[in-house]
């Protein structure tokens, strides 16, 4: 596979998961909601109306770092389009994808506590975060772990192109 074919595969995963977040956040979760304050296997209401209105502001303002660390990867994806897989460009977007993630966890817990203690959120809401938290966190430390490797491969690649 060449590294232009790999760019343009990695393109296209970045495409799918974020038209994959975009239906997440615009349709999916206010579904969910609904469903789950009007569902009368679970019998669960929110306080009020306003409660359920802030929760689904609180969980799409998930989405923005999202989008940021989708952005970071398509760069990266760019950088190996034109063979520079191992740049310390490369490492900079990395450690920001592993940043955004942190933020998205931090997030995900703030919201998750506070609607909580307001009693807004149903359990079955408290396990799916915990679910995206983990999931997160296990981003964050894929792309710190990656950065960490692509950083001592633009070294050797630097002392490489300094002998020849």
């Amino acid at each position: 596979m060449t590294q232009t074919m790999l760019s343009r595969w990695l393109k296209l995963v970045a495409v799918v998961v974020g038209a994959a977040l975009a239906v997440f956040f615009a349709l999916l979760m206010p579904w969910l909601t609904v469903v789950v304050q009007h569902s009368p296997y679970i019998g669960y209401t929110p306080p009020t109306a306003a409660h359920g209105i802030a929760l689904l502001a609180a969980v799409d303002a998930a989405a923005i770092p999202c989008a940021g660390a989708l952005i970071q990867f398509w760069k990266i994806a760019d950088n190996i389009g034109h063979d520079r897989s191992f740049c310390r460009e490369n490492v900079r977007h990395l450690l920001a994808i592993s940043r955004y993630a942190l933020v998205c966890v931090g997030w995900c817990l703030a919201v998750t506590t506070a609607f909580t203690v307001l009693g807004v959120i149903h359990l079955s809401f408290i396990v799916m975060a915990l679910f995206l938290m983990l999931a997160g966190a296990a981003v964050a430390v894929a792309a710190a772990a990656l950065a960490h490797l692509t950083e001592k491969a633009a070294r050797i690649k630097e002392e490489n192109d300094l002998t020849v």
